[in-house]
């Protein structure tokens, strides 16, 4: 969607929708099948587990586990 901001390295799975004004650090890695929110800024070294779901302006610092 607009506005959103892949940086260096990051790695995004098959059918990841990034919403509005979502910021990705470097080195990024998400799962297929993620939901990303509205405003979502995901720190470096991040690792997204398949068919995770981000709620919009959440703050990501930690690995989140595949559901």
């Amino acid at each position: 969607m607009a506005g959103a901001h892949v940086a260096h390295d990051c790695v995004v799975g098959d059918q990841v929708v990034l919403a509005n004004n979502v910021l990705l650090a470097g080195h990024v890695r998400l799962g297929a099948f993620t939901f990303v929110g509205g405003g979502c800024g995901v720190s470096p070294v991040y690792a997204g587990g398949e068919s995770a779901m981000v709620g919009g302006l959440a703050r990501i610092t930690l690995d989140i586990r595949p559901t």
